[in-house]
């Protein structure tokens, strides 16, 4: 890599790249999330999904949904609230819109954060993704699409309470949207963009709910 400036390395200003870095979180972590998703069952018409396997919440609508496997697409717009109960898996794209329309966790997550994986896109354009309402709680969204050469999170909204995480696509954040924390293959920062990464984020810790037992799992970011 060349760099230019007052105080170069060496007379060529030549810097070595920095080596390769394993993502943070194994397959084998996120596989695991997905089947405690599939374990709550597959998302039906009593779940509140339609018979294409699609979950969505729209015109101020209110819902609560998981641990649950979607075979199709989540959609939260126009208002509309999420309530999260459980690890979610999403076959398809997970799109959320509208300033007013919020994803968020349980209040019986206490200080644990949540899990929401989608195999397609993630797209949010304004709307609010939140933790249980306890300072140490987050959801995390993860992409797991293998396609390093796409766009597969969009994130333009000022979310407080969300991690995105994309070990093998990019990720793009544009018109003032926020992030406690951004992991991916590739970051594209536009329009005054801004990633903050808080103090203590290293001992983050997830379960599958508020009522699970499962062993918890440690989210540790290294430099």
């Amino acid at each position: 890599t060349s760099v230019g400036g007052a105080n170069c390395p060496n007379p060529n200003c030549i810097v070595e790249n920095p080596p390769h870095l394993d993502m943070p979180i194994p397959d084998g972590v996120i596989l695991d999330w997905k089947q405690d998703a599939a374990a709550g069952g597959v998302c039906g018409i009593a779940d509140g999904c339609d018979a294409s396997g699609n979950y969505k919440l729209t015109n101020s609508q209110t819902g609560t949904l998981g641990p649950k496997k979607i075979t199709g697409k989540l959609e939260v717009d126009n208002g509309a609230i999420l309530t999260v109960t459980g690890t979610l898996w999403v076959l398809g794209d997970f799109v959320l819109s509208n300033p007013s329309s919020v994803v968020r966790l349980h209040p019986g997550y206490g200080a644990l954060s949540g899990t929401i994986i989608t195999d397609a896109k993630f797209n949010t354009a304004k709307g609010s993704l939140q933790g249980s309402g306890d300072p140490a709680s987050y959801i995390m969204v993860v992409a797991a699409k293998d396609s390093v050469a796409e766009e597969i999170i969009t994130a333009d909204n000022n979310s407080t309470g969300v991690i995105y995480y994309a070990p093998k696509g990019r990720m793009k954040f544009s018109n003032n949207a926020a992030a406690k924390e951004a992991t991916a293959y590739g970051l594209i920062l536009d329009n005054n963009a801004v990633v903050t990464y808080e103090s203590g984020l290293e001992n983050l810790k997830f379960s599958s709910g508020p009522a699970s037992g499962y062993d918890i799992k440690h989210w540790k970011p290294v430099e």
